[in-house]
């Protein structure tokens, strides 16, 4: 049965998420979204109001409406940035990554360190995670209270924040939630603390900046060393039965890559072991041997070989050709048993969709059969930043949802 407490804590989130979709509103037309009374929504409002969350601020009338506007004008409400801060932490292979986001959802600030994940003990990398953060932290204090932190990471996750397996990273059965927590100390009581798979991050991130992705069903795609996938439906994170679900950088494909030394932890003949970066810079490295050395290799990296592919170099065309050929046959299997409307790929290895893009949607024209419908690929524009901001967001979205907590119990009482 709803109790008083409850009801009011529901208009409270539905208030929150309203002028969080909208923008700044009138008290009038707060009320007439939401549905509530004008003493209700005055109520709700001020203890919003009270606890940072929402703030006041003059309604500045439409151009065309200034000459019209007679007496004082009018009180608009909206989001207060200033209401709290989101940490979120990307463990990469290659780099830590740290971003922050206000209670608005904007970017306020960001960090990102190189460092070599898969040969360092969790245990250190957890140090160096409670360093970076503790300097957020620092930047933050007198500006916004933390009020979550998300830690996203390419591996498999369970819902005790239980890194399973890592296997890019060799990271097996790490308990990095609580980890995190002994190494945050006293002040991970202050905030929430939650792990979540990089590429479930991204799907935040990219959904939060595209809102029209919010229909239908997507696949999102991270693409760096290894691959990650997430679904989503109607804006909804689809999990599965054991949590796992969306990993398509394990899709099996009908020959085996040849195995490089970084990615000796995979098996060969997996979809990641062909389109992800140490396999396209290996590829590179080796394609027409006895040639020059060039510096698209391991060292250059892949804007060494995008340079070289819009140069018109032979080699370059060859290893990005490949590229989206194997790319096709990943993403027409998703496309079959998924049927998405739209793919969404990020991560550094993503731009090469930008050369390869057009033989890939010929090929996936070529594999449907007649009627079957082709989805829209796309290549984020978050680049980098996707996982560390989904990861914020994440906690930014647990924060709007109807499970948080709002305001102190003593408010609700």
């Amino acid at each position: 049965m709803a109790t008083p407490q409850s009801i009011r804590h529901l208009n409270e989130v539905q208030v929150l998420n309203t002028l969080l979709r909208h923008g700044a509103l009138s008290r009038a037309e707060l009320a007439r979204r939401v549905g509530l009374n004008r003493s209700s929504i005055g109520s709700v409002v001020g203890g919003l109001v009270e606890a940072g969350l929402l703030r006041e601020r003059e309604q500045r009338p439409e151009p065309e409406a200034v000459n019209e506007q007679v007496g004082r004008p009018g009180i608009a409400i909206e989001i207060n940035p200033e209401g709290g801060a989101f940490i979120g932490v990307e463990i990469g292979i290659e780099r830590l990554a740290v971003m922050v986001v206000d209670l608005a959802g904007e970017v306020i600030g960001r960090q990102a360190v190189a460092y070599d994940t898969a040969n360092v003990a969790p245990q250190d990398t957890v140090r160096r995670i409670g360093g970076l953060v503790e300097e957020a932290r620092a930047r933050l204090a007198g500006v916004a209270p933390i009020r979550g932190l998300g830690a996203a990471i390419p591996a498999l996750v369970d819902e005790a924040g239980t890194v399973v397996n890592g296997l890019v990273l060799g990271w097996r059965d790490v308990p990095l939630h609580r980890l995190l927590l002994e190494e945050l100390g006293p002040a991970a009581a202050d905030f929430p603390v939650a792990v979540e798979n990089d590429a479930n991050a991204f799907g935040v991130a990219a959904l939060w900046r595209n809102p029209p992705l919010m229909e239908g069903t997507v696949a999102f795609f991270t693409m760096e060393n290894g691959v990650g996938g997430a679904i989503f439906h109607n804006g909804e994170l689809f999990r599965g039965s054991f949590g796992y679900a969306g990993e398509f950088g394990h899709l099996l494909l009908s020959e085996p890559a040849p195995i490089t030394a970084q990615q000796k932890r995979r098996p060969a003949a997996h979809f990641e072991n062909h389109v992800g970066k140490d396999a396209v810079l290996e590829s590179y490295r080796t394609a027409g041997e006895g040639a020059a050395p060039r510096a698209g290799g391991p060292s250059g990296g892949l804007s060494a070989l995008i340079a070289a592919h819009q140069a018109g170099e032979p080699a370059a065309r060859q290893v990005v050709r490949r590229w989206g050929e194997k790319m096709a046959q990943g993403l027409t299997q998703v496309s079959a048993i998924l049927n998405p409307h739209s793919i969404i790929l990020g991560g550094a290895v993503a731009p090469l969709f930008g050369l390869a893009g057009e033989d890939v949607r010929a090929a996936l024209h070529r594999e449907f059969i007649d009627g079957f419908p082709m989805p829209e690929i796309q290549v984020s524009p978050l680049g980098e930043d996707g996982t560390p901001l989904g990861a914020a967001l994440l906690m930014h979205r647990k924060f709007f949802s109807v499970d948080a907590q709002v305001l102190p119990k003593p408010s609700l009482s």
